[in-house]
């Protein structure tokens, strides 16, 4: 069975396949998944879900927050220059910052959501990610996908968090019905223990000093991934592993 016919099979558990969940802690899971068609577009139907787009410093955080189901989510989230000093100029360069325009920020929940700075007032924001929240709850609940729980990490993700995420899930799902994958950013490969839990160890600095040499951010990167090698080999190596893991080929 090739790739696509594995792509467009439906298993018998999950009668209408699988579904890719981000998790943060920035865009790769979302754009990564949909370039190499893992996962559908949104102009083919796909939700967007709350952290499919942004940047998220910290992972306890995002667990915090699908913790209290959102709760606190708007807290303290205000239009406004990034000031968090983590972020310097080479940081919003390499993810697609403008650094002209004010973003959403959250300090509490260490969050630049870059990608609605267009929106001049919190009734639009909060608008946008109620529906995203929405359809958040509405994949979880459905029994007929098999879910991915996506997430992409410059620090490592510990086992008691990944056993916080699960217990959280599985107010929600079958323990199952559902696996998480991590794609590891950080300065080390890693494993966690857990059958259900799958690490993509990608340690290799050459795709970041890239970046940097040809002032370029990681997405751009990646779509252009045939003029940047070292961006092709990056892609070739995680879209292998999910493909591995998730097509089973």
């Amino acid at each position: 069975m090739n790739f696509l016919e594995k792509l467009f099979t439906k298993p018998a558990k999950h009668p209408l396949g699988y579904r890719i969940i981000p998790l943060g802690t920035y865009c790769l899971p979302r754009v990564i998944s949909t370039l190499s068609m893992l996962k559908p577009k949104k102009a083919s139907g796909e939700k967007t879900l709350p952290f499919d787009l942004g940047f998220f410093w910290n992972f306890d955080e995002i667990l915090n927050t699908l913790d209290n189901e959102f709760k606190t989510f708007y807290h303290d989230i205000e239009l406004g220059w990034i000031s968090n000093p983590l972020v310097t100029m080479d940081l919003k360069m390499l993810f697609d910052f403008n650094p002209n325009a004010k973003h959403w920020v959250s300090e509490k929940l260490s969050a630049i959501f870059n990608h609605e700075y267009m929106m001049t007032t919190k009734e639009e924001f909060k608008a946008r990610y109620d529906k995203r929240i929405e359809n958040l709850y509405e994949y979880l609940k459905d029994e007929k996908y098999e879910l991915y729980f996506l997430i992409a990490s410059f620090s490592e993700i510990k086992s008691e968090q990944i056993n916080r995420l699960k217990s959280i899930i599985n107010r929600y799902r079958a323990k199952d019905s559902y696996n998480i994958i991590i794609i590891n950013q950080s300065s080390h490969k890693y494993k966690i223990s857990d059958k259900s839990v799958f690490v993509i160890n990608e340690i290799d600095d050459t795709f970041d000093k890239m970046l940097r040499a040809n002032n370029t951010n990681w997405s751009e990167a990646l779509r252009r991934k045939e003029v940047f090698p070292d961006a092709k080999k990056f892609y070739d190596d995680v879209t292998d592993n999910l493909k591995e893991i998730i097509l089973k080929i």
